[in-house]
């Protein structure tokens, strides 16, 4: 059975998130929401599967809403975390 991608590896996601923090910044828009914050390694490790992928899909949703989903799209296959 092939393995899911469920979110970014988390090194990857927490330069992503800094990313899509700096463009929120960058922005400037006034009642901008902040992107979905990224796991610690403690909240990654207690996490299941099921809220990392939720946490990955709100983060995708907030940088399609704001324009800053080709910062996601950049991300190569070996880049995701694909379950324990």
């Amino acid at each position: 059975m092939e393995k899911q991608q469920i979110c970014p590896q988390l090194l990857v996601w927490r330069q992503l998130y800094a990313t899509l923090e700096e463009a929120h910044h960058a922005a400037g828009v006034a009642g901008m929401p902040p992107p979905p914050p990224a796991y610690s390694m403690h909240a990654w490790e207690l996490s299941s599967d099921a809220h990392k992928q939720q946490r990955w899909a709100d983060t995708q949703a907030w940088a399609k809403r704001h324009g800053f989903y080709h910062y996601i799209s950049e991300l190569g296959p070996d880049e995701y975390y694909d379950g324990d």
